[in-house]
Order: structure tokens, then sequence, then C-alpha cells
């Protein structure tokens, strides 16, 4: 009885734990999760332990993958240090990557419209980043404490920028934007 007891609690302690292969590289699609939106799918992550480099798909189950869920990966372990967005993702939603502080590589496609308040808050490994020239406005606190942004490119198309947008950032704005004057909310 007391034999079986011990396996019991063994198994038990064992179902909290995240087994990852020490080979992966690639973040599973089972580590995914995929909700249904209109016109297509948004996705966040499973759990907040991810290892290696986060892939998004262009499609599930038939359709295009949209969107990042609002807090899709927030405060995911820093495990992983890249994200791959396919062309077909239109916008990140609030607080999408929030406190991802290991994420070092990260190209936003070009088909992004929109980028949630807080999206990126805390990754403070990304050093350089363009964004997209659909997007019109930046939200509240998109870049706050990405402390590791040295380059941010911003598009003439940008007329707002939120408040607290680049705070504790050691960024040095450049494109076109560079003469252009914001209204910043």
């Amino acid at each position: 009885m007391k034999r079986l007891r011990l396996q019991v609690i063994g198994l038990v302690l064992l179902s909290f734990l995240t087994v990852v292969p020490a080979d992966a590289d690639v973040v599973s699609i089972d580590e995914l999760v995929f909700t249904e939106v209109e016109g297509g799918y948004e996705v966040a992550s499973k759990t907040r332990v991810l290892r290696g480099a986060v892939v998004i798909p262009a499609e599930y189950n038939g359709k295009p993958v949209i969107g990042i869920a609002k807090n899709g990966f927030k405060n995911s372990i820093s495990r992983f240090q890249s994200v791959t967005m396919p062309e077909t993702i239109i916008y990140i939603g609030d607080s999408a990557f929030y406190s991802c502080s290991g994420i070092e590589n990260l190209n936003i496609p070009a088909s992004v419209r929109t980028i949630g308040k807080y999206a990126f808050c805390g990754c403070r490994n990304i050093t350089s980043l363009d964004i997209p020239s659909g997007v019109t406005k930046i939200e509240d606190g998109v870049f706050y404490d990405c402390r590791g942004l040295t380059e941010i490119n911003i598009p003439s198309g940008v007329t707002s920028i939120g408040e607290a947008a680049f705070i504790y950032c050691k960024s040095a704005i450049s494109s076109s934007a560079k003469s252009k004057s914001f209204l910043y909310q």
C-alpha cells in the first residue's frame, strides 16, 4: 500500500513538469492554442515555459492565422529567443509578449496593422525593430521597458504615439518619421 501511494504521488508530481527534449529548437505546434475569430485564427501559448524559437504557422485547420491573442505569450519564461510571424498576421493583441524578456529576434511582418497596448513591454533583449508601414498609431506602453532597443524605425504613416510607449528605452528613432511631429496621447 505504501509503495502504491509513493508511485501515485510520483506520477502526480511528474504531471506538473514540462518535459522538453534537450535538442528542441522550435516550439511545437502542440504548445500553441488556436482560437477561431472572424477571418481566421488567433494564436497563444498553452504554457508559460517555451524553449527555442516560436514559429507561428500561416494557417491552422485550413484558415489563416491572423492574430496574436491578447496576453497570448504574456510572462512566458525567458527560454525562447525568437518569434517568427507569417505575413498572414494583421494584429498583435494587448500585452501579447508582455515581459517575454528572452526575446532577442523579432520581425513584425509588413501585414500587421495593429499592435496592442503593452504588446512588447518588458522585452528587454530586443535591439532593433521596424514598425510596419500599415501601423498608424503606436499604442500606450508598446515598448515600455525595452531597455535593449537601440534602433526603432517608425514609418511616416504613424500619426500618434501613446503614453509611455518608449519609456525606459535607449531607442534611437529613425526613418522619415524623424522630422515629423507626433501627437502624443
